[in-house]
């Protein structure tokens, strides 16, 4: 009985840990189907994602297509607003735009009928009757004057639009005085012409002497007098007239007469010359170059400018001439002399002398301190006429 007991025993032990093992291995069975299942899943995702999805690709290109259809129609409705807009503001101006009314009342203006007329109209009938030719003629030249009764003529038809009321309007010369004024002021700046005094005009080199400019008269216009007539041709209805300027001469303050009575020697200075025959050409030529010279008031004379630069090429002769307080040889050598005689002939004709520089020596030919040095890099003489 025991031995059968405990067999009895061993057999249910046995059986019951063959059933744990069985669920057991059906557990580790089923994870294992489970993890399998898992990681093929896993797999396929992984396959899906290498390859395109053609269903998200057709449903992008559908979302982008109506995004541009929606842009479109909306553009589209701004440009139907935008022109629909346009053709209001293009009505409304044209609504607000009123045309001219034509002149229902029985009214002449100088005598011209505008009855049915516009004001455009109007006006450019009365101008036309006015037939406005006016001209002012002195001596052979002839100036056209623009019409000077136009402004009026428009003040006079815009008035009787406004009134609508029949009678006669007349087209009046009122306030036309300083437009008149306006044209006579640029006719007599085109045809005064201002005297001219007689004075010295050339040196004459073959006679040594100087010739003389008559005196000219010039001429004013009479303005005063040519706004006269010009506003009484106007009043008159003459728009087609030629009228006359007339000029006053205008003596000159000093005739050719005069201008030789005041030609007079008013100050000289003689410096004498050496044996040297070279030094003695350069001075001649520098006194031959401003010879004759004609310094008008305000006007500035440069020893250098009327000689030029003393060379060889003009005839000027080596000659002996301070560089930096020693004596050399150099071409225009001398002609310091003519220019410090210049110099002591304009101290006493009572001239202006701007710019004036003396030697570092004391030359034998004039009194020490009134000598003038040139030399055509710096050192000019220049006299300012009175």
């Amino acid at each position: 009985m025991s031995d059968t007991y405990r067999n009895s025993r061993a057999g249910g032990r046995r059986s019951r840990q063959s059933s744990s093992a069985d669920r057991i291995m059906a557990v580790q069975n089923a994870r294992s189907r489970g993890t399998g299942s898992r990681r093929g899943g896993s797999g396929r995702r992984r396959g899906r994602r290498q390859g395109p999805d053609m269903a998200k690709i057709v449903l992008i290109v559908i979302g982008v297509l109506i995004l541009l259809i929606c842009a479109a129609v909306g553009f589209q409705s701004c440009v139907r607003s935008e022109d629909d807009k346009t053709s209001v503001e293009s009505e409304s101006e044209t609504e607000t735009t009123e045309p001219e009314t034509e002149m229902a009342a029985e009214i002449t203006v100088n005598g011209v009928q505008v009855h049915g007329l516009t004001k455009t109209e109007a006006i450019k009938k009365v101008l036309e009757d006015m037939g406005w030719e006016m001209k002012v003629s002195f001596g052979d030249e002839t100036a056209d004057l623009p019409n000077l009764m136009e402004a009026n003529v428009d003040a006079v038809i815009e008035k009787a639009f406004a009134k609508k009321e029949s009678g006669d309007y007349t087209v009046e010369t009122d306030g036309l005085d300083d437009a008149v004024q306006v044209e006579v002021k640029a006719l007599a700046a085109k045809w005064d012409v201002e005297p001219k005094n007689g004075s010295i005009s050339t040196y004459d080199k073959a006679s040594d002497k100087f010739t003389f400019a008559g005196a000219q008269t010039g001429k004013k216009i009479d303005q005063e007098k040519l706004t006269s007539d010009i506003l009484s041709a106007m009043k008159a209805g003459e728009y087609n007239k030629t009228i006359t300027a007339t000029a006053d001469e205008v003596q000159p303050e000093i005739t050719e007469a005069q201008a030789r009575e005041n030609f007079k020697r008013i100050g000289t200075y003689t410096t004498k010359t050496t044996t040297n025959k070279d030094r003695n050409e350069n001075i001649r030529l520098a006194c031959a170059a401003i010879n004759g010279t004609i310094i008008k008031p305000g006007e500035e004379f440069s020893f250098n400018k009327m000689t030029g630069n003393r060379t060889t090429e003009k005839g000027y002769k080596p000659a002996g001439a301070y560089s930096n307080g020693v004596v050399v040889q150099e071409p225009g050598g001398g002609v310091c002399q003519v220019s410090s005689t210049l110099y002591n002939a304009v101290v006493f004709a009572g001239l202006k002398t701007t710019e004036r520089h003396a030697h570092t020596y004391e030359p034998s030919y004039v009194t020490p301190g009134e000598d003038a040095m040139v030399s055509y890099d710096a050192m000019p003489v220049r006299i300012c006429g009175l």
